[in-house]
């Protein structure tokens, strides 16, 4: 199965399971908000590696202690060389209940490189310390995130809903 197939059917996956278990209620209550858009911007000054995405996250299924989100996007990226094009898709699990979490998040990402007139796909990791007020719409974001080429740190900002 090729790269592109095994992405739409990622992307299905995720699609059908945010619709099967949107109804989920947490055992406290419905205490977050389902969906949030948020930006992300990255910098590794050692290898001038700059990624800026743009990320819409679903939560997908809550337990009680923690929630299980996916996430998808779209973003931009420059290095000291090359810049292109990436589609991140991750599943991202959210601890706590309160205002501080821990998130992380495993998934990958389908790049398209500008310069080389290239597209491959690498896996995508992060580790984030998340502020969202339980029922609050501000969303901040800070951690690292390692893909197949660089570790850099990042930092969020967006609106949940």
């Amino acid at each position: 199965m090729n790269i592109i197939k095994k992405t739409i059917l990622l992307l299905s996956i995720l699609i059908v399971s945010s619709t099967v278990f949107s109804q989920e209620q947490s055992v406290y209550g419905n205490q977050s908000e389902k969906n949030s858009i948020y930006g992300t911007i990255g910098f590794n000054p050692g290898e001038f590696y700059i990624p800026l995405c743009l990320n819409f996250e679903r939560n997908i299924y809550d337990v009680g202690f923690a929630e299980f989100n996916g996430r998808t996007g779209i973003g931009f990226w420059l290095d000291w060389t090359e810049k292109g094009i990436d589609f991140p898709i991750t599943g991202q699990i959210v601890f706590f209940k309160k205002s501080s979490h821990i998130e992380i998040g495993i998934g990958a990402q389908y790049i398209y490189d500008f310069a080389d007139n290239m597209t491959g796909l690498s896996h995508l990791l992060n580790l984030a310390y998340r502020f969202q007020k339980p029922k609050g719409k501000f969303l901040f974001k800070i951690g690292i995130e390692k893909n197949k080429w660089t570790v850099y740190p990042f930092i969020s900002t967006g609106y949940a809903f």
